[in-house]
């Protein structure tokens, strides 16, 4: 067998990994120089070689197929999550929610880019916020204007400042034990959902206990609930929907650093109304996510017990995202 068909053997046997033929090619050339004092090091080389580019054409099939899915949520350079701005887009979205979904984060580059530029030359030093929600990180009217102007030129909606009559709150009283304007049962709270969150209740089942719900006028909410294991213990769930068409920041939410990203196992789920979810965990901590065909649904589940993926599975299938912006 002549160079040439060693070479196109070599090819076909690692094609199926999705490494670049220029990748197998560099590789296959390393493994067929000679050199004649060391016969027997080429061998060695070969073996190192072929081990390298299997698991570069893995590493590489494994990103592409999205197997590491925190990448939607976490922040680059920050270290952590975040359940109110995605943060990349997989491409296999429906070509509309595709559409929606990049022309948010185009206008959340072109926002920061500006916004770091400014900060850098002018330093303005007014407090952050100036009327704005402070995630934008507004120190003047200027940077006022220029966010609304970036905003209206991709068809997007603000997020006002989280102030007294702009955002509605409510809480469960039979959680709380406390009563009063702005308390519900759990019941109430479950049914309340349908007035802000879409074309009916998001619960298929009324939750053991809620800590808190709110939403804002643009239709972002954020719901604060409790699982009840059989057990009896109780795990907290805080999920967040940010529309496509409102340029949500993503310090909306704080959730902790992440110390491991890769720790995370990524899966799909798909609940009973059909919506496909991503479910990430590392077996105490979890996120669920789900594109949304207007919105972006996402929920970091938390507890000091063994999340199971029976556990995970019948979380998920508490919510009916079906519902939700509709």
């Amino acid at each position: 067998m002549d160079e040439h068909e060693e070479k196109e053997r070599f090819r076909r046997a690692f094609s199926p990994l999705r490494a670049s033929g220029g990748v197998l090619t560099e590789v296959f050339e390393m493994t067929t120089r000679k050199e004649r004092r060391a016969p027997r090091a080429g061998k060695r080389l070969l073996v190192i070689a072929l081990t390298a580019a299997l698991a570069l054409a893995l590493a590489a099939a494994a990103y592409a197929a999205d197997l590491f899915g925190i990448r939607a949520l976490l922040v680059p350079g920050e270290g952590r999550v975040s359940l109110t701005q995605f943060q990349a887009i997989p491409e296999d979205l429906p070509p509309e929610t595709y559409a929606k979904a990049e022309n948010f984060l185009d206008a959340w580059a072109e926002w920061k880019a500006w916004r770091d530029e400014y900060i850098e030359k002018y330093d303005p030093k007014g407090s952050v916020g100036c009327g704005y929600d402070t995630g934008y990180g507004v120190r003047d009217e200027t940077m006022g204007k220029m966010l609304e102007q970036i905003a209206a030129e991709h068809g997007l909606a603000l997020q006002g400042g989280v102030r007294a009559g702009y955002v509605n709150v409510a809480w469960s009283s039979d959680t709380t034990g406390l009563t009063g304007e702005g308390f519900y049962t759990n019941e109430e709270l479950a049914e309340l959902t349908a007035s802000f969150a879409g074309s009916g209740s998001i619960f298929a089942e009324t939750p053991v206990g809620f800590d808190k719900v709110y939403w804002f006028p643009e239709g972002n909410f954020c719901v604060s609930w409790y699982y009840e294991l059989p057990g009896g213990e109780w795990i907290t769930c805080y999920g967040c929907n940010s529309r496509y068409d409102v340029l949500t920041n993503s310090r909306e939410v704080g959730t902790a650093a992440l110390v491991d990203s890769a720790s995370f196992k990524a899966r799909s789920h798909t609940a009973p109304d059909g919506t496909e979810l991503t479910i990430l965990s590392n077996g105490q901590e979890a996120y669920i996510y789900a594109w949304l065909e207007n919105s972006f649904f996402a929920e970091r589940v938390s507890s000091d017990i063994e999340l199971t993926d029976e556990v995970l599975d019948d979380i998920a299938d508490t919510l009916i995202y079906s519902r939700i912006g509709k």
